[in-house]
């Protein structure tokens, strides 16, 4: 199974992601989880540096997990690094660096 695309940007009220750059600054199409069936009033914001997501440990950024949609991170594949209760990431180590 193939990785799930690096998302660019990410709701700032409801945390939708979105593999598009031409979302950033747009409004969210989702609907709004306050159960009154309108949409969601956030808006996309730039999330394109590289360590701005985390791949999803659970389903190693597919997406899937078992089959279905992945719970952990919403069948997105990536957590946001800033969002709260992301998980903590792990420090890539560079090449050619050494402990003194």
């Amino acid at each position: 199974m193939a990785k799930q695309p690096r998302p660019k940007a990410c709701c700032t009220e409801c945390g939708t992601v979105s593999i598009y750059s031409e979302h950033i600054g747009q409004r969210c199409a989702a609907r709004s989880r306050t159960g009154e069936g309108g949409r969601c009033e956030g808006r996309f914001k730039a999330a394109t540096a590289w360590d701005d997501w985390i791949a999803c440990a659970a389903c190693r950024a597919t997406g899937e997990h078992e089959g279905e949609a992945c719970v952990q991170c919403a069948g997105d594949g990536w957590h946001y690094r800033l969002r709260p209760g992301a998980p903590t990431p792990v420090p890539a180590r560079r090449p050619g660096l050494t402990r003194g």
